[in-house]
C-alpha cells in the first residue's frame, strides 16, 4: 500500500534511498509487456561481443523503479506525475545491486507541485539521472467523485 503523505508532510531536501536488483524473471516480464526482444537486452553472447558485461536491463525497468519511488514514497499516494526526464549514463546488468536515490529539490505551495531529482547508481557507477515533477492532490475527498 502506498504511503499517503499530505503536501505539508513533504520536506524540501528530504532524501530517500531505495535499493533494488532486477532479476531475470522481472526482466523477461518487462520484455513481454514491452514487446521488445532487442539483442542487447536478450542475448548475452551478442551483448558481450559489443563490449558489455552481459544483457542490459531495459531503461523502462528503471522508470518502473522510479514509479515505485514516486507513487509509494515521495510524494506518495496523493501524487500525480506531470513530467519525467531521464538521462542514461551507463548500463545496469541483470542481478546487479543498484540504488535509486531521490531528493525533493523543489516544492511550490502555489501549484502544489514537487520536483524530485533522482539518480540510479550501481556501486560508484552512475547509471541514470533525471528529474520528475508531480502534482500533490488534496487529501479531502470530493463527494462528486465516486
Amino acid at each position: 500500500m502506498s504511503r499517503v503523505r499530505s503536501f505539508a508532510d513533504l520536506e524540501l531536501g528530504e532524501v530517500l534511498e531505495v535499493p533494488f536488483r532486477v532479476n531475470r524473471e522481472q526482466h523477461q516480464a518487462f520484455a513481454a509487456l514491452a514487446g521488445d526482444d532487442s539483442l542487447v537486452h536478450s542475448d548475452p553472447k551478442w551483448a558481450r561481443s559489443r563490449g558489455f558485461e552481459g544483457v542490459i536491463v531495459y531503461g523502462g525497468v528503471l522508470l518502473a523503479r522510479l514509479s515505485h519511488l514516486l507513487g509509494m514514497h515521495m510524494p506518495g499516494g496523493l501524487g500525480v506525475s506531470m513530467r519525467w526526464e531521464i538521462d542514461y549514463h551507463g548500463p545496469l546488468y541483470l542481478d546487479e545491486p543498484a540504488l535509486l536515490v531521490g531528493e525533493l529539490s523543489r516544492k511550490s505551495e502555489a501549484t502544489r507541485t514537487v520536483k524530485i531529482k533522482y539518480r540510479v547508481q550501481a556501486g560508484e557507477r552512475l547509471v541514470a539521472s533525471g528529474v520528475a515533477q508531480s502534482l500533490v492532490l488534496d487529501e479531502a475527498v470530493d463527494e462528486r467523485v465516486s
